[in-house]
């Protein structure tokens, strides 16, 4: 399968005129050759308690996975970090096993010091999606990092997969067997609003901490906020706040940039007009679960004189989730070997089993269903598809993905943070060719927009089209 064929000549809107690149060319170095591969620093990565109230002023406790650039002589002798589940080795009851699956990190390293040279390291928080963990993003923010960030994810207290796990573990047994993280009633997973509404929290207690954890290294004035699906909900509401919900804009928030948007009905509960800061929005027309229309409708009502929206051509919901491919091949392999391992069999469901998000048959490469274990049995025993080189992946990958989203997200937070305050310098002079940029004061216009080959579209694709009102007069 050609891969250049899965990616749409992607569509990039921006809302600023470009400036004046002699002026800029002083002031700041084109990143864009690099920023969709590892950057010059070492990774490293630990996990961090913080305990705050919640909404209705309960125990809110979140634990926050760290990536930062480390310090090149610890690094070397650290021990490579694994992503696991919080419940693994939790106790369970007959007939069940705890949970024991672990994904070795790529290159990021255990609690190795921050690296100490040079200047203080801007902050971005990535916000994961609903029932979901940060793990599932792991290569893109290790990689992140490896470019000079301090990247903070948490596990969003009331929305994660872990809790879905217990609540299922303990309706299976039929009592409660395993408590939830913050030792409230079942269901540990909260309703949309109040999650929102939390997550909000969770942001504003990460901003109010970090500096205690990374002291001078981190710079609080340079913050940017990542968010995937409910995540991209978090952002906006960080940067425009909710009426409707109750929750006020972040001021310390500096740029957001957003990978799938939330359904509709959460969506526009933010105040996407009071929204002023750098957005950039990514999207796809391959998305199910939240369709692009979505994201455009509210790209259209964010007044920021400095936006972007990117369209894919054949990116599923759940592409973004980088880790899903290896979490399936570790969870499927126990599964395969221990019928005990119920953790497991749940993990492996709700990768293999989410027509709405895409499945890995739409986003997995084939060496995932079979090294270093073979679950093709498994994976057609739940599916029905007998998995061949020939028919995985269906759509865009998520290698693939992760590098467009890599290129975007350095290229983007190193315009708006790093050389946040230059004169002259917006993101949009930074991107690569494939991301081009339409016109000043122009709504979102395909005809405007460019296909990976370098031609100009018009209005040739149908589900398109009606972006711009030219292509349906």
């Amino acid at each position: 399968m050609n891969r250049s064929n899965l990616i749409l000549g992607i569509m990039f809107a921006l809302s600023l005129l470009l400036p004046d690149l002699s002026t800029a060319a002083n002031t700041a170095v084109n990143t864009a050759a690099n920023a969709g591969d590892w950057g010059k620093f070492e990774v490293g990565s630990t996990v961090v308690h913080i305990e705050l109230k919640g909404t209705a002023g309960e125990r809110r406790p979140m634990d926050v996975l760290l990536w930062y650039p480390a310090d090149k002589q610890a690094y070397q002798s650290a021990p490579t970090t694994l992503y696991a589940s919080r419940l693994n080795g939790v106790p369970l009851i007959e007939p069940w096993d705890p949970m024991s699956f672990v994904v070795v990190a790529e290159r990021a390293r255990d609690s190795v010091p921050v690296d100490q040279g040079g200047p203080a390291f801007p902050f971005i928080i990535f916000s994961h999606p609903a029932a979901s963990d940060p793990t599932n993003a792991a290569p893109t923010l290790e990689r992140l990092a490896s470019h000079g960030f301090i990247v903070a994810a948490p596990w969003h207290n009331g929305d994660t997969q872990d809790e879905v796990r217990i609540d299922t573990i303990n309706q299976l047994a039929g009592t409660k067997i395993v408590p939830c993280f913050d030792g409230g009633p079942s269901p540990c997973v909260d309703g949309l609003q109040k999650t929102v509404q939390n997550r909000a929290l969770d942001v504003a207690a990460l901003l109010d901490n970090i500096a205690s954890i990374f002291g001078d290294r981190v710079d609080t004035e340079r913050v940017g906020l990542l968010g995937q699906s409910r995540g991209s909900l978090t952002a906006l509401m960080a940067a425009g706040g909710s009426t409707t919900w109750g929750i006020k804009p972040e001021p310390r928030i500096d740029a957001i940039m957003t990978l799938t948007i939330a359904v509709r009905s959460a969506t526009f509960n933010a105040n996407l007009n009071q929204i002023t800061i750098p957005s950039l929005m990514v999207t796809s027309k391959a998305d199910r679960n939240t369709p692009m229309a979505i994201a455009v409708d509210a790209f259209n009502l964010i007044p920021s004189e400095q936006k972007g929206l990117v369209v894919l051509e054949r990116g599923e919901h759940a592409v973004y989730s980088t880790n899903r491919c290896a979490q399936m091949q570790a969870t499927g392999a126990i599964v395969m070997a221990n019928p005990r391992a119920i953790g497991e069999q749940l993990a492996f469901e709700n990768i293999i089993l989410s027509p709405n998000s895409g499945t890995p048959i739409d986003y997995c490469l084939f060496d995932s269903f079979v090294n270093p274990v073979d679950i093709r049995p498994l994976v057609g025993a739940m599916t029905g598809i007998d998995v061949t080189p020939n028919n995985v992946p269906r759509d865009l990958d998520t290698v693939t993905a992760m590098r467009l989203v890599l290129e975007l997200a350095t290229t983007f937070f190193d315009a708006t943070l790093v050389k946040k305050g230059q004169p002259g310098v917006h993101f949009k002079q930074y991107m690569s060719p494939k991301f081009l940029m339409e016109k000043e004061g122009e709504v979102v216009s395909y005809a405007e927009s460019w296909s990976f080959q370098g031609r100009s579209v018009k209005c040739d694709d149908p589900d398109l089209a009606w972006l711009d009102p030219a292509c349906v007069e």
